[in-house]
């Protein structure tokens, strides 16, 4: 059976959520690392277990940012409305 890629990331609402750090202006390109955690961003945040507009340990004072143009992709793809 061939699928497209649109195909095999269909999920039901609630099932899979998109990483909120994908969505952040601080975000590095270079793996799951950015400026608040330069030696490699935590696994709650990474999974949305913890809402990093609210701060978390460790992460100098640096909080998520929306990147610009984001908002609307950011609220489907995490839940973190």
């Amino acid at each position: 059976m061939t699928t497209t890629i649109g195909d095999r990331l269909l999920w039901q609402d609630g099932a899979f959520r998109i990483s909120q750090c994908a969505f952040c202006a601080h975000k590095s390109a270079e793996g799951s690392t950015c400026s608040a955690f330069p030696g490699g961003i935590p696994l709650p945040i990474l999974r949305n277990q913890v809402d990093h507009r609210k701060g978390h340990y460790g992460d100098h004072r640096v909080r998520f940012k929306l990147a610009v143009g984001e908002e609307v992709d950011y609220l489907q793809a995490t839940g973190l409305g």
